[in-house]
């Protein structure tokens, strides 16, 4: 039986934009579609944490699924950053 895997803190990339109209856009590079407004710059990396913490949860929930499965492996894999 596989253990669940930890992988801990990590760490996301935020693209924080001023709205014209006031406060501010916080987007996730990382995760697609991940998008959060805030009026104040910690209120937008506020929502936005609550937003990754939501997704990962959801991703956990999925893997633990997928890793009950008989006939799952798990592998990590290693890209270069192209940034």
């Amino acid at each position: 039986m596989l253990a669940s895997p930890s992988f801990g803190n990590m760490q996301y990339t935020i693209i924080l934009e001023a709205d014209p109209e006031g406060g501010f856009f916080a987007r996730c590079i990382e995760i697609p579609g991940a998008l959060c407004h805030g009026e104040t710059q910690n209120d937008a990396f506020a929502c936005m944490r609550e937003e990754i913490e939501r997704v990962r949860a959801v991703r956990n929930e999925e893997l633990q699924k997928i890793i009950a499965e008989p006939n799952s492996e798990i592998f990590r894999i290693e890209v270069a950053d192209s940034a």
